[in-house]
């Protein structure tokens, strides 16, 4: 397997402190007066000799009017702003919460195209100015401050050519997204709409366009530029989508997965968030216009599958890498976003860990199949080095104050919405045969179809997917088809695929993505199919583990099977593996992380060779009870350990096999695992505690267990052949014949005498 990442991973790394705090913010404006506190392009001309400025940041609304021309503001002069702060679609229908009819002002009452819920107005009255708020009640406007006095936290500045304010959003609901007007008038009436460009204008006391239909919280938005655009300012908790539909807000959390059939937006500045193990799944085009954040947590990673996307909006995935220093614990990630370059990805995630020797140095980046170790990226060499789709990464992350925890990592760039391919090697060395690669898409995938796809592309006999653990290095998660059942690869999950002699290409199809509330590699969740059986033998001594899985299925056979037997990745000193029950093949005499064997062979009973490494003096535990697949055997079904050469044999759902060896154990001539189907004896309580078996390759059959009286014991053939014919004595607790003379295969066991008799089937390997 691959070498342990560089020294200074080892030592002991400071925390440091750094300001996490991102801001969203288009503008901050400082008052001064001058035109020029706003940007060139947040102005747009009203005609009248006024400009108008509009622009936010994280917590402000900032407005100016400027006089142009020589012309100047009078004291009579209220620079009025209307403001939508819930708008719907239909611009004035329910549920929303404002007013079509305004505030009357100078003996005016204007009405708008749209249910407004705030009007805020500004006069010169010296520098400070005079400001008004008020709030329609939904049987009128009422006062959000005193008259003739300036509305709590506004900041505002007034001469005879500016009028500017700044209203909080938290005192104009907060808005997601809204419409708006902007106008001037006195006692003569509105002015300042007349410029062909200003999508304002009135008929009589009717004003018809507006600005806005636009989100106000991502940077991706300039307001004047937005105009008679209708959205929805936030799309309803539990709620799918609309086709069709423009929204200036989306929070999917509480576990849903959102759908729509047809096209969405989400508009200019606004935003979307996936929390953890919930999804958007948009079966058409999702313009993105705003901010989008996809969120993950150790257990749960978001998802968001369109068929296509479009649009200048920006996306981000905050996705969980696990920390560094907790049990030497790393991770294997891959980019679920595409474009993005490692001089970037590393400015934006401080908490990578870092060479504390040089902080160019970064513990992240590919395998390198040459050295068999992990490249680790810098930010001068490899500052314009793209992220590549499909590309694995080995990485950690360190805790960086006031963060508690290592992640997660930013990343950012375009969502892969097709199929994503990527060479997979054989290079002719140690290490010739990994491969590390990783999902692409911002989505969960099925490991089953992935594998499915990749069948002929993938290592026969090293076949299917090796995901890391984190908690036991050297230890790899196998799954092939048998063991993939409904599991699911997270976004930006790495993992390694083992090569053919002659290479191939691996390939990710966007038909396999899925929703998804489950974690990576690191936990080891999962859930098979329910078609099955199967067990997961386990091997433990103090903190060590290992573990390897037998599987029962209609696909398997007692010989080698493409996709269902996954070879054990690496030499690892502590281990235990199957080999298979039947193999003339020299090329599958290899240990096995998985094997699948016939569901029917449960019918009867099977013995299989299981292989150990270990060293002499350490106690070793063997379980087979505790299996993390929801797939239990049979219940009829028995599963005895036997040890070939101690002749002993534990029933493991009675308890642990446990023992010292007392030299290294290596191979798999001594040890097996041995299924056995009580249903397929016919007994008397005379023969109840009596087990019959065939240890491995020994030339024998075992009848052990008290016999009360001498007893016969008769081996046939399946076509009824009698074949031995054996006195079995009661002075004998164990009475071992000898069966070298017959081929592997199955047999009827008989045994009988005057008191009862037991039948059964057993399976012989010679």
């Amino acid at each position: 397997m691959a070498k342990n990442y560089n020294p200074w991973m080892l030592l002991v790394i400071l925390l440091i402190s750094i300001n996490f705090s991102f801001s969203q913010s288009h503008h901050t404006v400082t008052f001064t007066g001058n035109a020029s506190d706003f940007n060139p392009n947040e102005k747009i001309t009203g005609g009248d000799n006024v400009d108008y400025y509009v622009t936010f940041d994280e917590t402000k609304m900032y407005f100016g009017a400027f006089r142009t021309n020589g012309a100047t503001f009078t004291p009579q002069d209220y620079f009025t702003i209307y403001l939508d702060t819930d708008p719907q679609p239909n611009l004035i229908g329910y549920p929303g919460t404002g007013s079509t009819v305004g505030r009357t002002l100078n003996g005016r009452t204007p009405t708008f195209p749209y249910s407004a819920n705030h009007t805020i107005t500004i006069r010169n009255s010296g520098v400070a100015g005079e400001s008004y708020h008020y709030i329609y009640k939904g049987n009128g406007w009422s006062n959000h401050g005193a008259p003739g006095t300036n509305p709590t936290s506004y900041t505002q500045r007034t001469s005879s050519t500016a009028l500017e304010i700044a209203i909080p959003k938290s005192q104009i609901n907060s808005a997601k997204g809204i419409y708006f007007s902007m106008y001037m008038s006195n006692s003569n009436g509105f002015f300042g709409y007349g410029d062909a460009g200003y999508p304002i204008s009135f008929s009589g006391n009717a004003s018809s366009g507006y600005f806005g239909g636009i989100g106000i919280n991502a940077t991706t938005v300039v307001p004047t530029e937005h105009t008679n655009t209708p959205i929805l300012h936030t799309l309803p908790a539990g709620a799918n989508p609309q086709p069709d539909g423009k929204y200036a807000h989306i929070d999917i959390d509480g576990n849903y997965y959102y759908y729509v059939e047809g096209d969405i937006e989400l508009v200019a500045g606004g935003t979307a968030t996936i929390a953890g193990g919930n999804a958007l799944i948009v079966d058409g085009t999702f313009t993105n216009n705003g901010l989008i954040t996809l969120q993950s947590t150790s257990t749960l990673y978001s998802s968001l599958i369109p068929t296509s996307v479009d649009g200048t909006g920006t996306i981000r995935y905050n996705r969980h890498v696990n920390r560094n220093g907790i049990g030497s614990q790393k991770d294997l990630i891959s980019a679920p976003l595409t474009g993005q370059t490692f001089g970037a990805f590393a400015a934006v995630n401080p908490n990578i860990v870092s060479n504390p020797s040089d902080r160019t140095q970064k513990g992240f980046g590919p395998f390198n199949k040459t050295t068999g170790d992990y490249e680790t990226y810098d930010t001068v060499n490899n500052a314009n080095t793209i992220l590549t789709p499909a590309v694995g990464y080995r990485a950690a992350s360190v805790v960086v104050a006031p963060s508690t925890s290592g992640g997660p990592f930013t990343f950012t760039g375009d969502i892969n919405t097709g199929v994503v391919s990527i060479p997979i090697l054989n290079t002719n060395n140690e290490y010739a045969l990994w491969n590390l690669i990783g999902n692409p898409y911002p989505s969960y995938i099925s490991m089953r179809q992935f594998i499915n796809d990749n069948l002929n592309e993938l290592n026969p006999t090293l076949f299917g997917i090796y995901g890391y653990t984190g908690h036991n290095p050297g230890v790899w998660e196998t799954v092939n088809i048998v063991s993939s059942g409904n599991r699911l690869i997270a976004p930006g999950q790495g993992f390694y695929v083992l090569a053919k002699t002659t290479g191939g290409t691996i390939s990710f199809n966007p038909a396999i993505r899925a929703p998804g509330d489950t974690d990576d590699f690191i936990l080891n969740r999962y859930a098979a199919q329910d078609s099955q059986a199967s067990i997961r033998l386990t091997m433990t001594s103090g903190s060590k583990y290992y573990h390897t899985d037998i599987f029962f299925d209609i696909a398997g056979t007692l010989g080698f099977d493409l996709g269902y037997d996954s070879g054990v990745l690496g030499n690892h000193p502590f281990s235990i593996y199957s080999k298979l029950v039947e193999n003339n093949n020299p090329e599958y005499n290899i240990p096995f992380a998985i094997q699948t064997l016939p569901y029917s062979i449960l019918d009867s009973e099977v013995v299989v060779p299981i292989g150990i490494k270990a060293t002499a003096g350490e106690q070793l535990t063997i379980s087979g009870i505790n299996t993390p697949y929801p797939l239990p055997l049979p219940y009829e079904v028995d599963v005895y350990f036997e040890d070939n050469i101690a002749n002993t044999s534990t029933l493991l759902k009675n308890g642990d096999h446990i023992f010292t060896p007392d030299s290294d154990l290596s191979g798999s001539n001594r040890f097996s695992l041995r299924f056995t189907n009580s249903t397929l004896s016919v007994d008397s309580s005379h023969f109840d505690d009596l087990q019959i078996y065939s240890p491995y390759k020994s030339g024998h059959l075992i009848v052990k267990g008290q016999i009360y009286e001498n007893s016969k014991v008769e081996i046939y053939d399946l076509n009824g052949r009698l074949l031995r014919n054996v006195v079995l004595y009661n002075n004998q607790s164990l009475n071992r014949i000898d069966i070298s003379g017959l081929s592997s295969g199955i047999y009827i066991i008989k045994i009988n005498n005057t008191t009862g008799s037991k039948i059964k089937k057993i399976q012989v390997h010679q």
